[in-house]
């Protein structure tokens, strides 16, 4: 929710800068000269947003956020939801080009799909917002998280735990293309360097799937009953590498 209250406000930083004059002194109340080029600038805008899905708490929660924020301003706010399907996303994206909203919010299923068409959208004016997965193209503002710390904070966390024990981990990744899997494996990169007596057993890819994070935990703790820690990249996948 935090991420939709903040993307929300870089939106409306966005369409509402404007340049204002220092009011004149008065003895009476002022009315705040930002106020009513700010609102005017938002009023009858569009918004459109494209999670990588609908049908999880994250994209949920930033929809019912910046719909909040936003609609009370005049903001018309839309969705486009592929449901997973990165070919739906794109050609989600590229409709949207064509209707010319002020602003899009895209959530990257990956680093490559969207990046030219992103750059595409800021070409003929658009603002684009990448929330929490970017791609390989900088746009107008990143709202998100810093997932090559993550994964080091993950890493160093396991590596404590593992003191004493067997020193073996595995990891279980998320989608190998999408933005916060290819970081986090790199902050896990970082701390594995600096301790070599830590064995990966298992380094895979379960695609943000819970049902494929324990298949895969499963496979591995019968080849390493030992196993003393996992190394996961979302707690929505997570859940299925917990021992039953």
């Amino acid at each position: 929710m935090k991420y939709a209250v903040r993307t929300a406000k870089v939106i409306a930083a966005a369409l509402g800068l404007a340049a204002i004059a220092a009011p004149a002194l008065a003895q009476q109340g002022l009315d705040e000269p930002f106020q009513k080029p700010f609102k005017e600038s938002l009023a009858g805008k569009t918004v459109a947003y494209v999670p990588v899905a609908m049908n999880f708490d994250l994209t949920e929660g930033w929809y019912a956020g910046m719909k909040k924020e936003l609609e009370p301003f005049g903001v018309k706010f839309e969705i486009r939801d592929p449901n997973w399907n990165t070919n739906a996303g794109a050609q989600a994206v590229t409709s949207l080009i064509s209707e010319k909203p002020a602003v899009m919010v895209i959530h990257n299923p990956d680093v490559q799909t969207y990046a030219k068409l992103l750059q595409r959208a800021e070409n003929e004016g658009i603002y684009v917002i990448q929330i929490n997965m970017g791609s390989a193209y900088r746009s107008s503002a990143f709202v998100g998280a810093n997932w090559i710390e993550i994964g080091e904070k993950d890493t160093e966390a396991v590596v404590k735990a593992c003191q004493g024990k067997s020193n073996k981990i595995a990891v279980v990744q998320g989608a190998l293309s999408a933005a916060a899997s290819a970081y986090t494996l790199k902050g896990v990169e970082n701390v594995l360097a600096k301790h070599p007596e830590i064995k990966v057993v298992s380094s895979q890819a379960a695609d943000w799937d819970a049902a494929k994070a324990k298949a895969i935990t499963q496979t591995v703790l019968k080849q390493n009953p030992d196993l003393c820690g996992i190394v996961g990249f979302w707690d929505g996948m997570d859940i299925g590498t917990r021992p039953r």
